[in-house]
């Protein structure tokens, strides 16, 4: 049961990712949609080079584990519905 509420928030982090980067799309400024998934992926990367610096400080390394698990589930669905976006538009269709 705790793997099935895991994966319902990782979810749920990618998809707040995939609806921010679609609402970001409709700006006609083209890096702007790439914004949430970078913003992601480097807290993601932050979270994995601070976590083993922790001085035992109770459950804080593995908290830090877990953030970067949910900021790398947020970068994922942002970074591939961006490109997706890219991909349409370039084909000739507008989404």
């Amino acid at each position: 049961m705790a793997a099935f509420r895991l994966i319902a928030i990782l979810l749920l982090f990618a998809g707040v990712s995939v609806l921010l980067t679609w609402g970001l799309h409709a700006i006609k400024i083209r890096w702007i949609k790439y914004l949430p998934g970078g913003l992601a992926l480097a807290g993601g990367i932050y979270q994995v080079a601070i976590a083993p610096l922790g001085h035992g400080e109770g459950f804080q390394d593995i908290a830090r584990i877990l953030m970067a698990i949910l900021l790398f589930a947020s970068a994922a669905g942002g970074l591939i519905t961006a490109l997706l976006l890219d991909l349409r538009v370039f084909s000739g269709r507008r989404a």
